[in-house]
């Protein structure tokens, strides 16, 4: 099959189009484990002594 001047083959765009959702599917989890990992840390340094230390100033 020809387009534009070229030798399109079909199998080959949509095995590279696979391909790069598998990738984009990779690098958004990596993203959710990281937002996960930073949001606990973020719990943990919330919840820490001085966060439940309350001064009372007379």
């Amino acid at each position: 099959m020809w387009r534009d001047g070229t030798v399109y083959d079909p199998e080959v765009v949509g095995r590279a189009s696979a391909i790069g959702k598998t990738l984009e599917a990779q690098s958004s989890h990596q993203q959710a484990v990281a937002i996960t990992r930073a949001t606990r840390k973020a719990k943990r340094y919330l919840r820490g002594p001085a966060a439940t230390t309350v001064e009372v100033s007379a």
